[in-house]
């Protein structure tokens, strides 16, 4: 059996209430379970029998102990009882002022516990001491004490580590197709990548090229290790990674994890290249096409977890498909550009190379301890391209993060295409009057819908999103709705989102907007919060035969020209929060998340802040700046559930005096998690 234990502490100073022969020892402690603030809030209609529970918030902990302390003089008893009045006035002073750096909090665990909990500590009660002129407090023989004291103190709920500190949670985001797995299996390490959009396609080939023989060779699916490039590499060998076939997708990244470097006797030598449509060339990524590149794995060459990354060319769309080894698809590939001799190849480790094509991160049940939902940090690391030291176009300063548990449908995906392709099973998308499907090479997917106005007077429908009554249920809830375009003509135009509930058509109309500039690539549409009937609603079995989300507008000039790309419903109803950079006209450079920096969205590391988003250099988790945050609450994960957290991300400028969304689809984001679980009484083995 071990020692129970209870003491008091900042994490610098403590005191010890199991103490045993001298100082200060608890003789009865009945542990107090957090209760519901006023019993909660309650509709209580007069004219209804009964009364309906609306919402909770649990209360502080106000725990009372009966307790003796003891010294071997009165001298020594009076400072026993100062030092644990001087941790309890930094309790409060905590709270009371903005300088006092340390919070003081309770460690508790039982004999028999087998997990040690601790709770911060809010303010306190302890009225009276030992008499001075009697025993046993004053005595001539043997220990000196104050008997029967009682100490009550008032704290929050019990935590699983220190205020303040975090415990890493295991995320990923890996999915199949078919019996190939892609992306990163769940991982506390910072090697799980979100991209800016979702969809299924990855890669379909992996191909080593030898220059000599002119064979291909292809490792997707092959056991790693395995190597990249010929053994030795010469002048003219190539590693081909392309998406080909029926799910032929641009890309613009690809992620490596290297258990052996490239080596040569020189310097390595190498050229990252595309398939230049206007050139019908391949030809090395070029900043001055659009077409820049941030190259982490630096040609190959640094052990572990990196990536390659590019932009997308948004006006000339230069990257375009083409056949390599008679097979036709989007294509990046690395040449070798030396015959310096060769120390050794790079090899690939631990899974595929994949390309990063999933905008969550998924916490299993396991990961999400406690009795109610545990507070969380999220870390999103910035990986924005650099040429010469000037920033391009990927960099960050708006994000929004949103929760959603997967018990509500595992195949809810935040983000619609507005294609055929590349969506959940049981969605049909529309393109609706006087729009058409078309070819986009500005899309992950390929395709878009482009609407070219006639003079529309009313609302008319543009795209249409029909889920069946599987897929329906599961978009149960209340989200952010934005949608991304490309207005080549928006003049005169107005937007608006038509929800549909049931093939009935009860409809509700979402979030007019007003007019966008023509020529904002991957301009953001933002329609605030939609709600969707809830099971509140439907009742615990009944669900919706069908629901239509669709896409309108109206103009008045009849000369619009617009491509839709997707439609975004990020869950706002569990957990959400909008963070940005509060100087949007300052800049790129000013405050933006970029390569080398994190943003922290925090609901631990402050205990005095319920939310605080904080932009951190790498190196040294120094704060860069202070980020605005918009949420209700603090940011949490939900007890005891599978869960996903979904990313937007978003570059905020100003144009012509007016601020302007732009959400490229190229914005790559790294993501850690931390949790801070908590008790509504004792943890046990949890």
């Amino acid at each position: 059996m071990s020692r129970a234990i209870l003491r008091i502490t900042d994490g610098v100073n403590s005191v010890d209430l199991l103490s045993g022969e001298v100082g200060f020892v608890v003789s009865r402690w009945r542990p107090v379970q957090a209760a519901f603030k006023g019993d909660g809030v309650w509709k209580d209609n007069p004219m209804a029998d009964g009364r309906r529970l609306a919402m909770v918030r649990h209360d502080n902990i106000i725990d009372t102990w009966d307790v003796h302390l003891t010294d071997r003089n009165m001298d020594g008893v009076i400072e026993q009882a100062q030092n644990l009045d001087r941790l309890l006035m930094r309790a409060v002073s905590y709270w009371t002022t903005a300088w006092q750096p340390l919070p003081v909090y309770v460690v508790a665990r039982g004999a028999e516990e087998t997990n040690t909990r601790y709770a911060l500590i809010h303010s306190y009660r302890w009225t009276e001491l030992g008499d001075p002129t009697n025993q046993p407090f004053a005595t001539a023989f043997g220990m000196r004490a104050m008997s029967d004291l009682t100490i009550a103190v008032e704290h929050g709920p019990w935590l699983e580590s220190p205020p303040g500190t975090g415990v890493a949670v295991e995320v990923g985001n890996e999915y199949e197709i078919g019996a190939q797995a892609y992306q990163r299996a769940p991982t506390t390490a910072d090697e799980v990548y979100v991209a800016n959009f979702n969809v299924e396609s990855n890669l379909t080939h992996i191909w080593v090229y030898d220059a000599i023989d002119g064979t291909y060779t292809n490792q997707l699916g092959v056991a790693p290790p395995y190597n990249l490039l010929p053994d030795p590499a010469e002048d003219g060998d190539m590693l081909y990674l392309g998406i080909a076939g029926a799910t032929s997708n641009p890309f613009c990244s690809v992620i490596f994890d290297l258990s052996q470097e490239w080596a040569m006797t020189g310097t390595t030598s190498a050229q990252w290249q595309y398939y230049d449509n206007a050139a019908a060339a391949w030809v090395a990524f070029d900043a001055a096409n659009r077409l820049d590149h941030k190259d982490h794995t630096v040609t190959l060459t640094e052990l572990g977890v990196n990536g390659v990354h590019w932009e997308a060319n948004i006006v000339l769309a230069y990257m375009q498909e083409v056949a390599v080894n008679l097979v036709t698809g989007f294509w990046v590939r690395l040449v070798v550009t030396t015959d310096e001799p060769q120390v050794q190849v790079p090899y690939q480790q631990h899974r595929d190379v994949y390309s990063a094509r999933k905008a969550y991160v998924e916490i299993t049940d396991d990961q999400a301890l406690g009795d109610v939902a545990a507070l969380a940090q999220v870390y999103a690391r910035g990986l924005v391209y650099e040429t010469a030291g000037a920033i391009t176009g990927t960099y960050v300063n708006r994000m929004l993060i949103g929760l959603r548990s997967t018990i509500r449908g595992e195949d809810f995906s935040a983000y619609l295409n507005c294609a055929q392709t590349n969506n959940p099973t049981g969605c049909t998308v529309g393109a609706e009057d006087d729009s058409a499907f078309v070819a986009m090479l500005d899309s992950p997917v390929h395709e878009a819908v482009r609407w070219q106005g006639a003079g529309d007077l009313d609302y008319e429908t543009r795209v249409s999103f029909t889920l069946d009554a599987a897929l329906a249920a599961q978009y149960l809830g209340v989200f952010r709705a934005f949608v991304r375009i490309r207005p080549l003509n928006a003049a005169g135009v107005s937007f608006r989102l038509l929800v549909q509930s049931g093939s009935g058509a009860v409809t509700s109309t979402i979030g007019v907007y007003g007019t966008v500039a023509a020529g904002v690539n991957w301009g953001v549409i933002d329609f605030g919060k939609v709600k969707i009937p809830t099971t509140d609603v439907l009742g615990g079995t009944a669900g919706l035969d069908a629901l239509t989300i669709s896409i309108q507008t109206y103009e008045v000039a009849g000369a619009a020209d617009i491509y839709f790309y997707d439609l975004i419903l990020l869950p706002s109803d569990e957990w959400a929060g909008d963070f940005s950079n509060q100087n949007p006209s300052g800049g790129i450079n000013t405050g933006t998340l970029k390569d080398n920096m994190w943003l922290l969205t925090d609901s631990i590391g402050s205990p005095r802040n319920d939310l605080r988003a904080l932009l951190l250099n790498t190196a040294d988790s120094s704060v860069r700046g202070v980020w605005q945050n918009v949420s209700p609450s603090p940011c949490v994960l939900e007890a005891g559930l599978d869960q996903r957290l979904w990313f937007f991300s978003m570059q905020v400028s100003v144009a012509n005096g007016a601020v302007v969304d732009l959400g490229r689809w190229e914005i790559p984001l790294r993501v850690q998690v931390r949790r801070q679980a908590r008790y509504i009484g004792m943890r046990g083995s949890r």
